[in-house]
């Protein structure tokens, strides 16, 4: 812009220094000689070249009648001298109405040369008025342009400084939030790149606080995670030592069985040798199988609660479980937060990856503690039945017991009827011996799943101390 307006004034200065020089050629010039042509015929040199007619316009007639004005003085002066010398043929008429001719029409022509002149002169005038009026609005403009300029140039100093104190003032924040503090917002705002990253960065900033505070949260969940995981395998320990005695008391009532059993079959061979002894026997047996019935009952009261037990802990498995797929999404979330998180999030998205295979391993861990005790659950319904069997079986010793009591007659028959049930018993007591020893080895995978869990949820505590400290490096 300026350049350009530089330029236009130039083209205009040397527009007018040629209409000046074309003015001084055609007009100032002409009427220049011509006055010098007059001049010196006023003083009497009529022996004078012919001024140069080049044009028809004011300049030229001057010139042209300049000419006849010359030629009629010389024509004057050698008729003149003619009359003097006797020697001229001319009136005196005739010569002096030339003269005057000549003197009007030099008259005239001296009126036009004023004339013209005069509006040279005015032409002058006017252009060096114009001329100067040109160099003073050429001047105003370059004042006016310097002025823009310096205006300019304060108003690029006040942006500069403007951007350079949004551009401290970012800085200062994000200084801050990558030494941990993120309390700091930054207020920097507008249209421009400055303003538009000002507002992406504090958007940046609030998004990084609430994921660093969901962290947070995340991390306390997770070390309540560990530590209720903690508490319920310790209760899964206790449940797998209980479950391991109540075998060992069911194994116990088993062998006593087994021994009440013998007992019976030694009673039913002396009965065969000894009628006399029948009687005694038969009480004998008859309290035996009481005995028998009393501890049947409470070995299927014992394998009860062993189901029971086995109900609650496949309970406390889907408690784990439920942990666990909880510790999974949490550590996904975590994931998801470390990625948004974006360079600083690295550390978070290590820590997240290890607790979800931690949570898949308690999942794993979980599924094969649920599969063992399905199967207790299985082998106890086994003990019950056959227990239930044993009770059939010692309630119908009572009642041949009974029978022999008040029925000697019968002893043979009876005799036989028992060395079969007695067969029948000890094969009852085989499987309870054999249904016991699944308990046990349920038991003691029980309390090896417990001991992995324990091992996970001291990982996962150890996690999300770890988490927490990592957390704890930023202010929010």
């Amino acid at each position: 812009m300026n350049l350009a307006n530089t330029g236009s004034g130039i083209l205009a200065l040397i527009i007018q220094i040629g209409i000046a020089l074309f003015l001084t050629k055609v007009v100032i010039r002409p009427i220049q000689r011509t006055s010098a042509v007059l001049s010196r015929t006023a003083d009497g040199d009529l022996n004078q070249e012919r001024l140069a007619v080049t044009s028809n316009d004011e300049v030229g007639v001057l010139s042209q009648s300049c000419n006849t004005l010359v030629e009629g003085l010389q024509k004057f002066i050698r008729h003149s001298e003619e009359i003097l010398g006797g020697k001229s043929s001319q009136s005196e008429f005739g010569l002096k109405g030339e003269f005057e001719s000549s003197l009007e029409r030099m008259v005239h022509q001296t009126e036009e040369k004023k004339l013209s002149e005069e509006r040279a002169r005015q032409q002058a005038v006017e252009l060096q008025e114009k001329e100067r009026q040109e160099a003073l609005d050429l001047q105003e403009r370059q004042e006016s342009e310097q002025r823009d300029v310096l205006e300019r140039q304060e108003q690029e100093r006040k942006v500069a400084q403007e951007l350079q104190d949004n551009v401290d003032s970012i800085l200062e924040v994000v200084t801050a939030a990558a030494q941990g503090d993120l309390t700091k917002t930054i207020s920097v705002r507008g249209d421009d790149a400055i303003g538009r990253m000002g507002e992406g960065l504090d958007a940046f900033l609030q998004d990084l606080r609430k994921s660093i505070s969901e962290i947070s949260k995340t991390a306390q969940l997770l070390g309540d995670a560990s530590g209720e995981l903690a508490s319920v395998s310790q209760q899964m320990a206790g449940n797998a030592e209980e479950t391991s005695a109540q075998a060992n008391v069911v194994s116990a009532a088993s062998e006593e069985i087994s021994r009440n059993v013998q007992t019976v079959a030694t009673g039913s061979e002396e009965m065969s040798a000894s009628i006399k002894e029948i009687s005694h026997n038969a009480h004998e047996a008859a309290r035996v199988a009481a005995s028998a019935v009393e501890v049947a009952g409470t070995t299927n009261e014992t394998v009860g609660k062993l189901g029971e037990s086995s109900a609650e802990i496949g309970e406390v498995i889907k408690v784990i479980n439920s942990i666990a797929e909880q510790t999974n999404l949490l550590a996904l979330n975590a994931t998801i937060e470390a990625a948004r998180a974006g360079e600083a999030g690295k550390g978070f998205a290590v820590v997240a990856n290890e607790v979800k295979e931690l949570a898949n391993q308690t999942a794993k861990a979980t599924e094969e503690i649920s599969t063992k005790i399905q199967a207790i659950q299985g082998d106890t319904k086994g003990s019950v039945e056959a227990i239930g069997e044993i009770s059939v079986i010692i309630n119908q010793i009572n009642d041949i017991s009974n029978t022999i009591a008040s029925a000697v007659e019968e002893q043979t028959a009876t005799t036989a009827e028992i060395g079969r049930n007695v067969n029948e018993a000890a094969k009852g007591s085989s499987e309870i011996n054999q249904n016991i020893l699944g308990v046990a080895q349920a038991a003691d995978n029980t309390s090896q799943g417990v001991s992995q869990t324990q091992k996970a949820s001291e990982q996962l505590s150890v996690m999300a101390n770890d988490l927490k400290n990592l957390v704890g490096q930023f202010k929010f």
